[in-house]
C-alpha cells in the first residue's frame, strides 16, 4: 500500500495520534531523502580541498576566510596572515545544509556568540579555480522563499582554490594597447598623470604575452602592490550587468579581479583593479558588503584607470607628442627615436623572404584545438596568436640556421614586437617551427637588434602557459600542409604491440597497435570494449623523427578526419610505454614536460611487443568511428568568457498566492492534511511540517 492511502486511512479509522505518528515517519523520510552534500555540486571541486574569499590587505599582512566543504558542512575559518609569516586562525562559522532545491542550498548558519539564522545560497562557477555565492538575506525562521530568484544577490567577493589557480589560463578579454590615466581608491590622481611619457597598459598583442601594466618609474606605483613593470595573467573571467570581470594573477602568486566596462567603444574605456579580492558591480558593493556577521567589508584597495588607445603602426616615432620640445639625450632618444634622429622614416627594414617550398596553408594541432597557419612570400600569420613580417634587422644573418627576424605591426593600439620564428622543412607535409620572446619597440640599440634570433630570446612562457607559443630553441612545433599531397612515410615500427590504457587503479582496456604488412604507411589503433576509446582508427604516418638520440616520434594523420593529427612518442628508457600527443605538442622537451607533470598527454599506452612484426589492415567499408581523445586537459573556450549556470525556477508548489494560503489556513489541519494527500500534495506538506519543526530544533 502506498504512504498517502496508509495515511488516509488512518485518518479514517484510527485516532488522530496515530496519523500523526505516521506523518512524522513520512517527514523523517522525507528529510533523509533531500539529505544535501555539498561535495554533489556539478563542475565545482569541493572534496578536501580549502577555498579562499573576503581577501583583504592590511598593513602587515593579508585578511581572508578558508572555507571548507565537508559533505552537508561548510566550514570557514578566519585567518590573519602576517607579514612576518605568522598566521592567526580562529572559527569563523559552520553552515549546515539543511535542504536541497535543485541547485541551491538551504543552510543554518551558527557564528559564535550571534543566533542561528537561515539563508539559501547558490554556488557559480566562473572557472576551474573561481566561483562566487549567490546568497538571501539570512533569517531567523527556516523558509524555502528565500530560494526564489528575486531573493537572491551576488555576493562580489569571489572564492578561489590556491591549490588550483597556478595551472589555470585564458586568453585576457580584454586586448590592445592604451595609454592610462590613474585615480587611486581615494579619488586621488596619480602624479604621472600629467607626465609627458604616458603610462601604458598592453593586453595580449602576441597571443600568450597576457596583460601589462608599465608604469615607467617607481613613483608612478604611489602604494600600490604593483611593480614598475607588472605582467598579470588571466585565470577567469565572466560578464555581468553590463562589465567584464577577470581574475588576474601576478607571477609572484597575487590574485587581483580586474573589471572591465563592455563597450562597443574600444578607443576609451575605464577599468578597474581591485587588490582586495572583490569583483563588486556598483558602489553599493564597493563601500560595504554586509554579511551574517554584520561586520562591514570595505574595498579600500584599488584603482582607476581611464584608457586611451593611442595607435602605433611606424617604426620611426615618437612616443609623445612633446618630444619635439625635449632636450635629447641617452634616455630620451628611446622614447622619441623619430626627434632624436635614432631612425630613419623612409628608411624603414628590409623586407625578407620565406622560402618558396614552405608557402601555402599550415594547421597546427594542440590540445586546445587547431590554428590554421597561412606563410606567404614574407608573411607567417598564426591563427589566434599573431601575424610576423620578416624583415632584416641584424647585421649577422641567422638563415643557415633557419632563423628570421621577424615584426608584427597592430591596428588595436599594441606597440611593435620584435620576434624570432625558427623553420625546419622536415617533408613536403609536415614542418616545424619555434617562436621566441619579443621585444617591445622602440628599438634602437644595434646589439640588441643583433640579438633577436640568440638562444638566449627562445625560452618559453611562465607556467601554465609553458611552450603553447613561445619556446626553446630548435624545440620545433610539428605543422601539416593544408595542400592536397599524399606524401606518407613508413612508420617504421619494428613490432606490433598489445597495449593496456588505464582507466582508473585496477581497471583498464586492452587493445593493439599495429603497422600494415603491405602499405608499411597505414597504422592501426584498436581496443576492445573500451568506453572512453574508440574501437577502430586507422592512421597515415606523415613523419618520423628523432626529438633527442633516445626518442623517437611519428606524426600521424587520421585515415577519416585529416585534421586530426597526432604524435606516438616513445623513450628507449621506458620501453614499456608509448605517450600520445597533438601533433604540434611533439618535440624534443615534451617527454621532460611530461614526466614533470607541465605537459598533460592525450593518451598513455602500457606497450608488450608481440611476436609478429605486422598485421593486414582490412580495406575499409565503413567510416570508422572518430577518435575519442581522452586524458584530455581541461581548459576553457579562450574566446568566450564563463558564464554562470542557468537554475530553472523553484516549481510553482511552493509559491502560492497570498490569498489561496490564507484561505487554506481557515480550513482545519486534518481536512488540509487529507487534502494534501489526496490531490498528490505529500512533498508540500513534509516541507510545512519540517519547517514547524526547525523552528524547535
Amino acid at each position: 500500500m502506498d504512504s498517502p492511502r496508509f495515511c488516509v486511512c488512518l485518518y479514517h479509522h484510527l485516532h488522530w495520534m496515530l496519523c500523526a505518528l505516521c506523518f512524522v515517519l513520512l517527514i523523517t523520510i522525507s528529510f533523509v531523502s533531500s539529505a544535501c552534500n555539498f561535495h554533489d555540486m556539478k563542475h565545482i571541486e569541493t572534496v578536501d580541498v580549502i577555498w579562499e574569499t573576503n581577501n583583504t590587505i592590511k598593513p602587515n599582512g593579508n585578511d581572508l576566510t578558508e572555507i571548507e566543504f565537508k559533505k552537508n558542512y561548510m566550514i570557514a575559518r578566519h585567518i590573519y596572515q602576517t607579514s612576518f609569516g605568522t598566521n592567526n586562525t580562529e572559527q569563523y562559522y559552520i553552515r549546515e545544509c539543511i535542504y536541497k532545491m535543485l541547485d541551491k542550498y538551504v543552510v543554518r548558519h551558527e557564528e559564535k556568540g550571534k543566533p542561528r539564522m537561515y539563508a539559501c545560497l547558490e554556488f557559480i562557477r566562473r572557472g576551474v579555480a573561481v566561483m562566487q555565492i549567490r546568497e538571501s538575506n539570512f533569517v531567523s525562521r527556516f523558509d524555502l522563499q528565500l530560494c526564489h530568484e528575486h531573493h537572491l544577490k551576488l555576493n562580489p567577493w569571489p572564492l578561489i582554490l590556491r591549490s588550483r589557480i597556478r595551472d589555470e589560463y585564458l586568453l585576457c578579454p580584454l586586448q590592445g594597447g592604451y595609454n592610462m590615466k590613474i585615480v587611486d581608491s581615494n579619488g586621488i590622481s596619480n602624479g604621472c598623470n600629467m607626465k609627458a611619457l604616458p603610462m601604458r597598459l598592453e593586453s595580449e598583442c602576441i597571443a600568450g604575452e597576457g596583460m601589462t601594466f608599465y608604469f615607467r618609474s617607481e613613483t608612478c606605483l604611489q602604494n600600490t602592490p604593483m611593480e614598475t613593470t607588472t605582467n598579470l595573467l588571466c585565470v577567469a573571467s565572466w560578464w555581468d550587468d553590463g562589465y567584464t570581470f577577470t581574475i588576474v594573477r601576478t607571477y609572484k602568486g597575487k590574485i587581483w579581479c580586474l573589471r572591465s566596462q563592455n563597450i562597443s567603444n574600444w578607443e576609451k574605456n575605464e577599468i578597474y583593479l581591485f587588490f582586495d579580492l572583490i569583483c563588486p558591480n556598483g558602489v553599493d558593493d564597493i563601500i560595504g558588503w554586509s554579511e551574517t556577521s554584520n561586520k562591514a567589508q570595505q574595498a579600500k584597495n584599488y584603482i582607476v584607470a581611464s584608457l586611451t588607445r593611442v595607435m602605433y603602426t611606424k617604426l620611426c616615432q615618437d612616443e609623445y607628442k612633446e618630444c619635439r620640445q625635449v632636450a635629447c639625450s641617452r634616455l630620451t632618444e628611446y622614447e622619441c627615436p623619430y626627434s632624436c634622429r635614432k631612425c630613419d622614416p623612409n628608411m624603414p627594414p628590409a623586407v625578407c623572404s620565406f622560402p618558396s617550398r614552405l608557402r601555402g596553408p599550415w594547421y597546427q594541432t594542440n590540445y586546445d584545438g587547431i590554428k590554421e597557419i597561412q606563410i606567404s612570400e614574407s608573411n607567417f600569420e598564426i591563427e589566434r596568436v599573431g601575424s610576423f613580417k620578416c624583415v632584416s634587422l641584424s647585421r649577422i644573418s641567422t638563415r643557415s640556421e633557419g632563423r628570421y627576424s621577424v615584426l608584427s605591426i597592430f591596428k588595436n593600439g599594441c606597440r611593435p614586437r620584435y620576434s624570432c620564428i625558427q623553420i625546419t622543412d622536415y617533408s613536403p607535409m609536415v614542418m616545424g617551427y619555434v617562436l621566441s620572446k619579443s621585444i617591445v619597440w622602440p628599438l634602437v640599440d644595434d646589439h640588441v637588434k643583433d640579438s633577436i634570433c640568440s638562444n638566449q630570446r627562445f625560452i618559453s612562457d611562465v607556467k601554465p602557459i609553458g611552450d603553447t607559443y613561445r619556446s626553446f630553441p630548435n624545440s620545433f612545433k610539428p605543422i601539416v600542409s593544408r595542400k592536397p599531397l599524399e606524401s606518407f612515410k613508413d612508420c617504421e615500427f619494428e613490432s606490433s604491440f598489445e597495449i593496456r590504457l588505464a582507466i582508473k587503479p585496477g581497471r583498464g582496456c586492452y587493445g593493439s597497435m599495429y603497422q600494415d604488412c603491405y602499405d608499411n604507411t597505414l597504422f592501426r589503433i584498436e581496443m576492445k570494449n573500451c568506453p572512453i576509446h574508440a574501437h577502430v582508427s586507422d592512421y597515415r604516418c606523415l613523419l618520423t623523427f628523432k626529438p633527442n638520440y633516445w626518442e623517437k616520434a611519428v606524426v600521424m594523420q587520421n585515415r577519416d578526419n585529416t585534421s586530426d593529427t597526432i604524435c606516438l612518442l616513445k623513450n628507449d628508457m621506458h620501453k614499456n610505454e608509448i605517450i600520445v600527443m597533438a601533433a604540434s605538442e611533439c618535440n624534443k622537451m615534451t617527454w621532460s614536460f611530461v614526466r614533470g607533470r607541465y605537459l598533460k598527454p592525450l593518451t598513455v599506452y602500457t606497450l608488450k611487443a608481440e611476436a609478429i612484426p605486422c598485421k593486414n589492415i582490412p580495406m575499409k567499408t565503413t567510416t570508422t568511428a572518430d577518435r575519442i581523445i581522452i586524458h584530455k586537459p581541461q581548459t576553457f573556450d579562450r574566446d568566450k568568457p564563463n558564464e554562470p549556470f542557468k537554475i530553472p525556477s523553484v516549481p510553482e508548489i511552493y509559491y502560492k498566492r497570498k490569498a489561496e494560503r490564507k484561505k487554506e489556513h481557515t480550513r482545519s489541519n486534518g481536512a488540509r492534511l487529507v487534502q494534501c494527500l489526496t490531490k498528490g500534495g505529500l512533498q508540500s506538506v513534509f516541507l510545512w511540517l519540517f519547517s514547524i519543526f526547525l523552528q524547535f530544533t
